[in-house]
This record gives structure tokens, C-alpha cells and sequence, in this order.
């Protein structure tokens, strides 16, 4: 079956119809009642996979991929808190490294080949801010000259209590607010901090976010279950910056135990590359 990703409803469903047909599947190698649960609260979920044959900068893509992977679950579950637990990457960091050590031919295709790493939709450790210029006074030049404290108490106190500074002040006289980027040196869950700003109305008039990432590419999805985790690496091309066209994927579980299976690939005939 080919698809592509217009309409996005018909991806959407396939997936679904994969899940549906994992849960419902006892026999498969390390599911169902047997499996052992992934309990990443008490550490990782999935034992430790050997990465001590890959280069530094491949490791540290696969723990980026980890960290994004981690905070979408975070994000779904409606956390306000701003740290990610460190268990939670590690166990999406183990099962990517078993996928990349599987052997399989399609995961050799999808990772080294096509080069799918999970793909950020924003900064991972920054908030948007938009302060009213009209409500500022002296306060506002702290940031402006690149001093994060400000002597408001309600802000200072949410720039110490997330270890915020200053990234960028923007501003032009046409507009009434300016736009001023605060990160921290950490990696943390940003959508929560952009919440605590919004609530200081007089300062920001609700206006912060995040600090989106525009355009679209290749992305890992998963879905994290009580005895698995099933990765999708989908490859996409076609007109990326305004919104893929094409793509593909490659569908694996992995176990708590770091066992892998792949249950098959799907989507348009795969371009070919470039040396």
C-alpha cells in the first residue's frame, strides 16, 4: 500500500491499525503476558545497549533523538514540571542503540542509509517572551543590555527558578512589545516554563512560547507500551520546508530486554541518494 503524507489522516490510521495489531498480538517474542514490564521510573526500561563501538558524534545524535523522544512523552502527559527524567532517555537512548546493533538489513537502511534521527519541532532548552515596552521601564534595560536580572521579583523569580538568561533581545519602534529569547543551560521541558511567564499579564500580556523549529523532515515516532516500545523511523522528502510530500517507514519493537523485531516497512518508492 502506498501513501504519502496528504492526507496526513491515512498515516495517522495505518499507525493506529499497527498498534491495535501489536497489543492484540500475544505470540510475538517478548509481548504479552510474559513480556517484563518497561518501568523506566525506577531506572532505565530497557537494559543498557553496548555503544562503545560508535564515534562520539553518532552518540550524541541518538541521545538527542532520546531526549526528544523523552519529552514528547513528557508533554503528552500533561507535565508541568520542566525536568525530564533522565530514566525516561536513557530507556528510548538503549532501545535506539539496539535497533542500530540489531543487524537487520532494515535497520541498517533506515539509520544509516536514509540517516532518520527524531526530528525536534523546537528548541529544546529556550522560551519566547514578548514584553509590553508600553508597561516597561528600567527593568526592560536589564535585558536589553543582557542582564538577566531585572529587580522584579515575579520575574526574576521564574528566571532563577528554571536557571534562565538572556539569549537575545529584538525589538523594533514600530512595535509595542519586544521579543526576547531566555534559555537555559540545561535541556528541560520548555512548555511549562513559556506557562509560567504567560501568567505574569502585566508585564507580557500572556504572550510566550516556545521556540518553534519551522519546516518538516525525517522523524522517529514511538509509542511506549507497558512491555515495549515500538519505534517508527519514517523517512519524508518532497518539498520539506513547506511541509513534506513523500515518505516511507520502518516499523521495530523493542523489548526491556533489548530484543528487536522488525514488523515491516512501508510508503513510496524510496528516492535515490546522493554520494
Amino acid at each position: 500500500m502506498l501513501y504519502s503524507k496528504q492526507p496526513q489522516i491515512n498515516v495517522f490510521l495505518i499507525w493506529i491499525a499497527t498498534v491495535l495489531l501489536i497489543v492484540s498480538c500475544d505470540s510475538f517474542t517478548g509481548t504479552g503476558d510474559q513480556q517484563p514490564p518497561i518501568d523506566w521510573e525506577d531506572g532505565p526500561g530497557i537494559v543498557d545497549a553496548d555503544d562503545s563501538h560508535l564515534p562520539d558524534s553518532t552518540k550524541e545524535e541518538w541521545r538527542k533523538s532520546a531526549r526528544e523522544l523523552a519529552l514528547r512523552f513528557t508533554i503528552e502527559a500533561d507535565s508541568t514540571e520542566p525536568d525530564v527524567s533522565g530514566d525516561l532517555i536513557e530507556t528510548y537512548y538503549n532501545g535506539l542503540v539496539h535497533i542500530v546493533n540489531s543487524g537487520l538489513a532494515p535497520a541498517e537502511q533506515a539509520v544509516e542509509e536514509y540517516g532518520v534521527r527524531a526530528r525536534p519541532a523546537f528548541v529544546h532548552n529556550q522560551v519566547l517572551v514578548f514584553p509590553d515596552k508600553s508597561e516597561s521601564s528600567e527593568w526592560l534595560d536589564s535585558w536589553r543590555n543582557g542582564t538577566t536580572e531585572t529587580g522584579i521579583s515575579e520575574i526574576d523569580e521564574r528566571t532563577e527558578a528554571y536557571q534562565l538568561t538572556v539569549k537575545e533581545f529584538n525589538e523594533r519602534e514600530s512595535q509595542p512589545y519586544a521579543m526576547v529569547v531566555l534559555e537555559a543551560g540545561e535541556f528541560i521541558n520548555p512548555k511549562p516554563v513559556a506557562s509560567a511567564f504567560r501568567e505574569l499579564e502585566s508585564y507580557f500580556s500572556g504572550r510566550a512560547s516556545v521556540n518553534s523549529i519551522v519546516g518538516d523532515g525525517s522523524d522517529i515516532v514511538t509509542n511506549l507500551n507497558s512491555g515495549y516500545v515500538l519505534y517508527r523511523f519514517e523517512y519524508s522528502w518532497g518539498d520539506c520546508p513547506a511541509g513534506c510530500i513523500n515518505s516511507y517507514y520502518w516499523d521495530f519493537l523493542v523489548n526491556a530486554e533489548g530484543e528487536v523485531e522488525f514488523l515491516g516497512e512501508e510508503g513510496e518508492d524510496l528516492p535515490e541518494l546522493n554520494e
